[in-house]
């Protein structure tokens, strides 16, 4: 058996939002495992309180149940380790993490060789010498994963800050666990040395993963740290039982410790896998709150007044003796100092987050009041906590309609999934940053076109948010699509042209077979050279724009007309059940042009010549398909003109003059 150590309760659960994120979970060996521990725990702690089975096997379950809970410890962090490649930080802590296991699994295997196999076990043993060791492993573990770079005094601060809590939490256990007759000069030995070291070494791993949170780690390091001192905690509470008892005559089985022993294993075995889940499921990041300031700042002086008045406690019968009523009178003056030091602290700390809060508000305020581009904050949970005042010219809204809602509540529809997928993959990773382009939705319709950078600064005590810097490409965008119109489309009918649908009659054809056949026509309007050089240019163009429209009117919603050069366009039909539908479509098309057109005031009469092909063969080349329908409108000219021909193949062979109206 062996003593261990601590822990810390309070964190992300494992918990799920629908029955696909409890699938999600599940799907996963090493959650499959954290369930079986689960029940595992459980009942090993069912079998030691209502003592299941005989003596013997009794004995064999609590001394060895313990080593699968290490074993899948030493898988987890392994596992931990091949899930961060590129966080270095994180894979060494991991490993010692993972190495102070495995030393807690070989020294409960020698502790339960001396239990079960023999009738006295030694004190020490090599048993201590590995669990020393082991705890070691995770102080430097623990303190491995990254955190937000510190300067020198910080450090220093740290530093004391740590001994303090130590110094002041071994007065405290060696006056209430260890007690004061063993830790007298004349009754050291290395027996009282190691039932000082196991609390001391044990509280330091308590002090390492409590800094470790104050100091605000990495996103997505704060539940498993919880874990991770929950268990540390759980375990420390075991060994203080052992110690007392051990350090009073001799230990003898008692089911609290064996029990807090089991949970501290689970808790810090499991972690690994908590950080391994949390990078699979890509599940939302968690972050200390405001409060861990203060309490890294009143604990040291906690400690020390605690650890004082335990001296005053242990020494006051000496002190009356010699002393008298002063000893009183004194105790009670360091009560009410100890009591006004806290207030003062308290005080003091309140006013320094209040100045930098106020300071980093003036200072955002100040850079953004005349700023053109839109500064957005949002908290951890992705509300917005501060919107610069341009969001009246992009949307006509105050910035208070926006502060305390979801970012996520303002962007298009369209682009939610992409935005999502960027702001929240952004905060994986420390002061990150990402760029993206996407539409804000104003609350009364307005749509702003926005290219924003997305900083991470959680961990930037000034700011502690995430900043987005936006600037309104709406101009630029309409441009862009004006551009893009004019490259894609006729200017004077505002049809596609010939490159867009030559362009388009490809993409279709790839869907030819699955969806229907294809159709193309080719339109060439008869004697239109005439209007041209009778009324004039003007007269022409107005003729076209008025054939297009007859043109658009005459087709299906999904049907495609493009003018493709001149007096000519082409119409792509997809989807068409039969040859006999498409001529119908066609013979519509050219009535409909038949009929008088008025122009600059007089009535003008053209006809059309109409080829048309169609495709079943979805490796047919566009070019090919339009040389088919432009064979067949020729043919159509040639044989009189105002007709409709369908193509076919032998039309090929058939030499046919161009036609120059």
């Amino acid at each position: 058996m062996i003593r261990r150590t601590h822990s810390n309760v309070a964190s992300e659960e494992w918990s799920f939002s629908s029955r696909g994120d409890a699938l999600l979970w599940w799907s996963d060996w090493g959650n499959r495992v954290v369930a079986g521990l689960g029940v595992y725990v459980l009942v090993y702690l069912l079998w030691l309180i209502l003592g299941w089975g005989s003596d013997n096997l009794y004995a064999f379950v609590a001394e060895l149940g313990f080593v699968p809970i290490l074993m899948f410890g030493v898988i987890f962090a392994i596992r931990a380790i091949r899930h961060l490649p590129d966080d270095r930080q994180s894979q060494t802590a991991w490993g010692l993490i993972g190495a102070g296991l495995a030393g807690l699994f070989i020294a409960d295997g020698i502790w339960a060789w001396y239990t079960l196999g023999s009738s006295a076990e030694p004190f020490p043993s090599s048993a201590d010498v590995f669990y020393i060791l082991s705890v070691l492993c995770l102080i430097v573990g623990v303190t491995r994963f990254p955190t937000p770079s510190i300067t020198m005094p910080q450090y220093l601060r740290y530093l004391f800050d740590g001994a303090i809590i130590l110094l002041g939490g071994m007065v405290i256990i060696g006056y209430f666990i260890i007690g004061v007759g063993l830790l007298d000069s004349a009754n050291l030995g290395l027996q009282s040395a190691l039932l000082f070291a196991y609390p001391f070494t044990d509280l330091m791993l308590v002090i390492a993963v409590l800094f470790m949170m104050l100091r605000r780690p990495r996103p997505g390091k704060v539940g498993m740290l919880l874990l991770l001192a929950a268990g540390i905690i759980a375990l420390f509470a075991g060994n203080l039982w052992w110690v007392y008892f051990e350090s009073r005559g001799g230990f003898e089985f008692h089911v609290p410790t064996y029990a807090l022993w089991m949970i501290g294993y689970a808790l810090i075995a499991t972690s690994p896998q908590r950080q391994v889940d949390i990078i699979r499921r890509q599940l939302p990041l968690t972050y200390p709150g405001e409060r861990a300031g203060r309490v890294e700042m009143l604990l040291p002086y906690i400690a020390a007044a605690t650890a004082l008045f335990v001296f005053i406690l242990a020494a006051t019968p000496r002190l009356l003796a010699e002393f008298g009523l002063l000893v009183v009178v004194f105790v009670v003056l360091a009560v009410f100092v100890a009591g006004r030091l806290i207030l003062t602290l308290r005080e003091n700390t309140q006013y320094q987050i209040e100045q930098v809060r106020q300071a980093s508000e003036t200072r955002i305020q100040a850079l953004v009041e005349h700023s053109s581009d839109l500064i957005t904050v949002l908290d951890k949970d992705f509300r917005i906590r501060f919107q610069s005042p341009s969001s009246r010219e992009l949307t006509g809204a105050v910035p208070e309609t926006f502060v305390g809602t979801s970012i996520f509540d303002w962007v298009h529809e369209d682009d939610r999934p992409r935005v999502v997928d960027a702001i929240q993959g952004m905060v994986m990773n420390e002061n990150a940053q990402s760029r993206f382009e996407w539409r804000l939705a104003g609350p009364n319709g307005e749509i702003a076109e926005l290219e924003t950078v997305a900083s991470n600064e959680l961990s930037t005590p000034e700011v502690r948010g995430i900043v987005l810097n936006s600037r309104d490409m709406s101009e630029r965008k309409q441009h862009e699509r004006e551009l893009d119109f004019r490259a894609n489309h006729d200017s004077l009918t505002g049809l596609p042209n010939r490159a867009a649908f030559v362009s388009l009659l490809e993409y279709h054809l790839n869907s030819v077979g699955t969806r229907g056949n294809l159709g193309v026509m080719f339109i060439d309007l008869d004697r239109f050279k005439a209007v041209n050089d009778t009324l004039g240019h003007d007269a022409g163009d107005d003729l076209l724009i008025q054939v297009a429209e007859r043109m658009q009117a005459s087709v299906r919603s999904q049907d495609i007309i493009s003018r493709f050069a001149g007096d000519e366009f082409t119409v792509l039909l997809p989807d068409i059940d039969s040859t006999d539908g498409l001529m119908a479509i066609a013979e519509r098309i050219r009535r409909t042009i038949d009929q008088p057109f008025v122009v600059m005031g007089k009535e003008v009469l053209v006809s059309s010549s109409i080829g048309v092909t169609t495709t079943s063969i979805s490796d047919r080349k566009a070019e090919s398909l339009i040389h088919d329908a432009d064979v067949a409108m020729y043919m159509a000219k040639h044989n009189g003109r105002d007709q409709t021909m369908l193509f076919e193949p032998e039309m090929l062979a058939e030499q046919v003059p161009a036609d120059d109206d």
